[in-house]
């Protein structure tokens, strides 16, 4: 029950580090991989949420898949606007 716990943990954590990466300019990748590192830190930090350490070899795939939920669920909602520009040169 532990882990259940941990999960809904991190997916409250991801809305609000998702928003607050939510910056003009950035490609869904660089804002993906700046919401996996702030997720990272607070996983390492003492206190932090637990994550399941046999799970440790792929918490990268785990952590981008929340993401993409998270992201999905909230593209779905209609919480983010769409620009209408162009999407930068990656």
């Amino acid at each position: 029950m532990g882990y259940v716990k941990d999960v809904v943990g991190i997916f409250i954590a991801l809305i609000g580090i998702v928003l607050g990466h939510e910056i003009p300019g950035m490609t869904g990748q660089q804002k993906k991989a700046e919401v996996r590192l702030k997720i990272k830190e607070i996983l390492a930090a003492p206190g932090g949420i637990d994550f399941p350490q046999m799970l440790a070899p792929v918490q990268d795939w785990i952590l981008d898949l929340f993401i993409d939920m998270v992201v999905l669920l909230m593209n779905r909602t209609g919480f983010f606007v769409r620009s209408s520009a162009p999407s930068p040169q990656q």
